[in-house]
């Protein structure tokens, strides 16, 4: 899998936001992140699978892996649902 569009990752404040950078977006977007999700999305400037984003949360929080996987599955979903992921 890969974006569709390029973003950046921004913090303001204690809030994170992803901002749409391509030229040829049909529509500049800008998504609210918590830290996890900004983690995530910094990982997924290359092509990135499942298996991948698990791996970089189990290197970054001491969590269950279980528990990460949900959240992995959680973020892929949310970024399929908002069209932002091209499949290979």
């Amino acid at each position: 899998m890969k974006l569709k569009h390029e973003f950046v990752i921004k913090k303001i404040g204690d809030h994170f936001f992803a901002v749409c950078v391509t030229s040829s977006a049909t529509s500049q977007q800008m998504i609210k992140l918590n830290e996890t999700g900004a983690f995530l999305f910094e990982q997924c400037k290359e092509s990135f699978d499942r298996e991948t984003l698990t791996n970089a949360l189990l290197k970054e929080y001491d969590a269950d892996r279980a528990l990460i996987e949900k959240d992995v599955d959680r973020f892929i979903d949310s970024l399929r649902q908002n069209e932002l992921i091209d499949e290979e």
